[in-house]
């Protein structure tokens, strides 16, 4: 049996269907349809269920492609570990990204990190619910919160910043400004309707302290959190990197800075240390690499 028709399974697997496998290695699909029947023979197991054009995972493909990812991961690794000249990657790979103020910041990051392993291949998906990673076939995913609540996954977590509150000069101008934390809590904040289903309104304060946000407006996408303070509807609660063009501009006013206070910006997960493919494990070191760097004078 040969490693190289496993490692095909997987990408055939992760990659969706046979059409978008035989796109992305440029190689005809006739080639992996035969390979890929070469190894259902060789282990007397249907991988797939096969319907006119369409093919979809067995059971026992599911369970194979589970159980030997690691093994083949592992492997890659343990080989990788030997040789003294690096390995040039290769994979197909998929993230998933949270569509967060500012996320063209990780779209960059991804794009050079392509330029360099010129043989791996990357899907970003762009949305605001929790994926799960498993019946997804994601690599790698983005995640936000003080911590991380999922133990199955394991985790990176990525360099802490620093957040305050902001609103924009128009509602102030109708509101007033909080000049103390207690004027601060009696104003509408803008709510986000976390993944989880969560609602994300309590916020900290000075010495420890923190309190629940009363808001009118709840949105469950990030982007618009912002959007919306410029649009008048209430205060939020952002890291400044992300907002400071708009202060620059005078469009956003930063309030109480001396409650401004550290927070996790995200998280990086993936399912299992021995599931995680060379590629995938230089990406996120990656990834970290360069956040910490982009983050650095936060």
């Amino acid at each position: 049996m040969k490693t190289e028709d496993i490692k095909l399974f997987h990408f055939i697997v992760d990659a969706g269907n046979l059409t978008k496998a035989s796109e992305l290695l440029d190689l005809p699909k006739s080639n992996l349809s035969r390979r890929l029947k070469n190894l259902e023979n060789e282990l007397q197991v249907k991988l797939f269920h096969r319907d006119h054009r369409e093919i979809t995972l067995s059971k026992n493909g599911r369970l194979f492609y589970q159980r030997s990812k690691s093994i083949i991961n592992e492997l890659e690794f343990t080989v990788e570990s030997l040789v003294k000249e690096s390995v040039e990657l290769s994979a197909q790979l998929r993230v998933h990204l949270l569509p967060l103020p500012g996320i063209d910041l990780f779209e960059n990051i991804i794009f050079r990190f392509m330029e360099m392993h010129p043989k791996v291949a990357i899907e970003i998906i762009t949305s605001s619910d929790e994926r799960d990673l498993i019946e997804h076939n994601i690599d790698i995913a983005l995640r936000i919160g003080a911590s991380l609540e999922d133990s199955n996954l394991i985790a990176r977590q990525l360099k802490t910043v620093k957040f305050g509150y902001y609103a924009s000069p128009e509602y102030l101008a109708m509101h007033g400004v909080p000049r103390t934390e207690e004027e601060l809590m009696q104003h509408q904040f803008i709510i986000h309707r976390q993944p989880n289903g969560k609602l994300a309104k309590r916020f900290p304060l000075c010495q420890g302290r923190s309190f629940e946000a009363k808001g009118r407006l709840i949105v469950n996408d990030f982007s618009m959190l912002v959007r919306a303070c410029l649009g008048n509807q209430g205060l939020v609660y952002q890291p400044h990197r992300l907002v400071q063009a708009e202060v620059d501009k005078g469009h956003l006013v930063h309030l109480l800075p001396e409650t401004d206070s550290q927070a996790g910006s995200g998280w990086l997960v993936y399912p299992t240390r021995t599931s995680l493919s060379p590629a995938a494990r230089a990406l996120i070191d990656y990834l970290v690499k360069e956040v910490d760097h982009i983050f650095i004078e936060c």
